[in-house]
């Protein structure tokens, strides 16, 4: 006669307790923050009334060790810059009355050669003028060989 095997209808708990831990440490590894949203507040104009706003006026000055050069138009001192700082200030600084005049810009390029003397003396002047808005650059100038 041979033999019946019964079949277990048990699930082994050994491996049942090994799968809820897993899943267990799964979802605890895994857990996110919820994060609350977020807004940032712009404050936009006015569809209805747009004013034109005009880019800032840019200037370029460099200083060389034997002169000024002003957009691109040699200047032998400073003070010879005047009459190009005074259209600057009269046409291009911000005005409370007119919103849409953002000011003026300049772009101040140093060389290495030139001496301390002739930027104080242009800084002097470009207060004088109002003109404070300036990012300042150095050059690279080429050594004799």
């Amino acid at each position: 006669m041979s033999r019946k095997i019964q079949e277990s209808a048990e699930v082994p708990m050994s491996a049942m307790i090994d799968v809820t831990f897993l899943l267990l440490i799964y979802f605890v590894v895994m857990q996110k923050e919820v994060k609350e949203e977020s807004f940032v507040a712009i404050n936009a104009p006015n569809p209805g009334k747009t004013a034109p706003i005009t880019p800032p006026v840019t200037f370029d000055l460099t200083v060389q060790s034997d002169a000024y050069y002003f957009q691109g138009q040699p200047y032998a001192k400073a003070e010879d810059l005047q009459e190009a700082m005074s259209f600057f200030e009269a046409n291009s600084l911000p005005d409370p009355d007119m919103p849409e005049r953002l000011g003026t810009m300049g772009n101040l390029k140093l060389s290495t050669l030139a001496n301390q003397e002739q930027l104080v003396h242009l800084m002097d002047l470009l207060a004088k003028h109002r003109l404070t808005n300036i990012k300042f650059f150095y050059l690279k100038d080429q050594l004799a060989r």
